[in-house]
């Protein structure tokens, strides 16, 4: 899930009193340790959409499957206006399971490290060769620990701020798949209850 699109730390800012001085560098681990952790936050909260969502599959698959199993074959014997109330139950709760897949799938396709149907490009990584090229074997001037540890806690917030829109979307379509496979096995109960 995690790519390495070479993002690129931006020059630290100075500081107002100067150039940053070794007492400075605390702070700008601060600084740098917090930026990490806004990012790492965001891969891991894909993480767990995606095991969770992964998991929630497999218990609606399931469950429908031994609704269906347990309902279906007593169709013809409730009479014709239970019979057509769960043909029509039947059939709503059979698109939504199909709207289910479409979700998992979409989200599972977003996740993925390659791929055509890939459609949100993540940033999570910063490219060792940048930061090697850019900013520690840079010809003039040789960057201080503070400037370089406060350029990638700026690189970090922009990497959070670039996964922040597909994340959100991550979290639309995680919402939906829950609520639609908690509607579909309601709606096989409720077939399953009618036909019992």
């Amino acid at each position: 899930m995690a790519e390495d699109t070479g993002a690129r730390p931006g020059q630290a800012r100075p500081s107002p009193a100067g150039p940053p001085q070794d007492a400075d560098v605390p702070m700008y681990r601060v600084a740098y340790e917090e930026g990490q952790r806004l990012v790492d936050d965001q891969l891991a909260e894909l993480s767990a959409m995606r095991d969770r969502s992964v998991q929630f599959l497999a218990f609606i698959g399931s469950a429908t499957a031994f609704l269906v199993g347990t309902s279906l074959g007593r169709v013809g014997d409730v009479g014709i206006a239970y019979g057509t109330v769960t043909l029509l139950l039947a059939c709503v709760a059979s698109v939504a399971s199909l709207i289910a897949i479409y979700l998992v799938a979409t989200m599972l396709l977003a996740l993925s490290k390659h791929g055509r149907f890939k459609s949100i490009q993540w940033n999570f990584r910063v490219s060792p060769t940048v930061l090697i090229d850019d900013w520690i074997e840079r010809e003039v001037p040789r960057p201080h620990q503070a400037d370089f540890l406060g350029g990638l806690a700026e690189a970090y917030q922009k990497m959070h701020d670039d996964n922040e829109p597909g994340l959100a979307r991550m979290r639309n379509y995680y919402t939906a798949f829950i609520v639609v496979g908690f509607f579909q096995v309601v709606l096989w109960a409720s077939v399953a209850w009618i036909n019992g």
